[in-house]
């Protein structure tokens, strides 16, 4: 089994150690690694590689007709160009619809009511990222100014700086930011440093992919939302096992939904003017792991508790109990990424008595346990249900 994926992005090391995890747990199959690291299949290594199927990110048709003439299956991670009929490849991917719903539901989850989609890129993910983002947006009876044409990317470099700028000086503020692309979001964060903009203060800002080698050199500043790259690659290992078996293709692609959303300071912002309701955010947010009496919440704040739930639900559109609940959930999520915490103990860390008011909330909020939630997570799943939104 040959891989040819890029070593230099973070995601594409975790496909790899996903695909890896794979061979290692099935003796039959033996790793080629391409050497280059190089998000195109290189040359070189295709002349040289003996095998019978490879796991790849490809670049065009033409490099899909080199690579084909040296594997008889292929199981291609990212979506790319028509390919001929009768082609023996598969596809498993990251569900980019799922990760742009995801990233609207943050920024509503913040409050905001301004929005923008931040890309000039016309591939097919990037375009189904915008749709995701695009129809959570309208469910909610909201919508969002686009930034970046498609031909934006043929602009000389200072004209494409200066049109930037410009459509983030003329965004209503505060607006939160979907970047499809996590150096695209980069680009944002450059652009209001250069003109003045603050974030998270004036513009949040959400990547697409969790890009941890961005986040290193940036100082983990970018919230961003989480692919499951190395399940991408334990399934799509999976997926040429099965072709090189002799069982057929599947005819739809294999799309593999995104973890969580990864909140950091770029949008640690709560968007909301009533200032009452600011300050109860405040507090839940440092207090929404401990046992919470609305009773007792209300009278810290200097109100009644009918008034904080009137004004709470006219900002935010949820009940205080309701924002505390958002809050041990995606702690919940973070926490059960660590297979040393127990479900008891995960329940307990985020404010909950008993384990079942954990399975509670995960089965009312996302339709599974937190087990599942966790197996989802890893490079190895089970067969788990599809998640769901409230």
């Amino acid at each position: 089994m040959g891989l040819f994926l890029p070593w230099r992005t973070g995601n594409s090391r975790l496909m790899i150690a996903g695909a890896r995890r794979y061979v290692l747990e099935h003796g039959h199959l033996e790793l080629v690694l391409s050497r280059e690291g190089n998000p195109y299949l290189g040359e070189s290594d295709m002349l040289e590689a003996k095998m019978d199927g490879m796991v790849a990110i490809l670049g065009g048709r033409d490099i899909y007709a080199r690579a084909r003439e040296r594997a008889v299956c292929i199981v291609l991670l990212e979506e790319g160009p028509r390919l001929p009929a009768g082609a023996r490849v598969a596809f498993v991917l990251n569900d980019d619809y799922q990760t742009g719903r995801m990233a609207a539901q943050h920024l509503l989850d913040k409050g905001f009511l301004n929005f923008a989609f931040f890309s000039f890129d016309p591939s097919m993910h990037v375009q189904e990222r915008k749709r995701g983002f695009a129809q959570r947006l309208n469910e909610s009876g909201l919508s969002f100014t686009t930034i970046g044409d498609i031909p934006f990317h043929s602009r000389p470099q200072a004209e494409r700086r200066a049109l930037l700028e410009r459509a983030l000086l003329e965004l209503p503020r505060p607006c939160g930011i979907f970047s499809a692309r996590d150096y695209r979001a980069i680009e944002v964060m450059e652009a209001c440093r250069r003109i003045g903009l603050g974030i998270p203060e004036e513009i949040a800002l959400v990547g697409g992919e969790n890009e941890t080698n961005l986040q290193e050199l940036y100082g983990s500043f970018l919230s961003a939302v989480a692919i499951n790259a190395a399940r991408i690659g334990w399934e799509g290992a999976a997926a040429l096992d099965r072709m090189l078996q002799g069982r057929k293709r599947p005819r739809t692609p294999l799309r593999i939904p995104p973890v969580r959303v990864v909140a950091r300071r770029s949008t640690q912002l709560w968007a909301v003017q009533d200032p009452l309701v600011r300050r109860a955010l405040l507090l839940i947010e440092k207090r929404a792991c401990r046992p919470f009496v609305i009773r007792d919440f209300a009278r810290e704040l200097g109100c009644s508790e009918s008034l904080l739930r009137k004004r709470f639900r006219s900002a935010l559109g949820r009940s205080p109990y309701a924002e505390v609940l958002r809050q041990r959930l995606e702690r919940a999520k973070e926490l059960l990424l660590n297979p040393r915490w127990t479900m008891r103990e995960v329940a307990e860390a985020v404010g909950f008595r008993e384990q079942r008011e954990l399975t509670g909330l995960f089965r009312n909020r996302l339709g599974l346990t937190p087990s599942a939630f966790r197996d989802r997570a890893r490079a190895r799943p089970r067969v788990l249900p599809a998640v769901r939104e409230t």
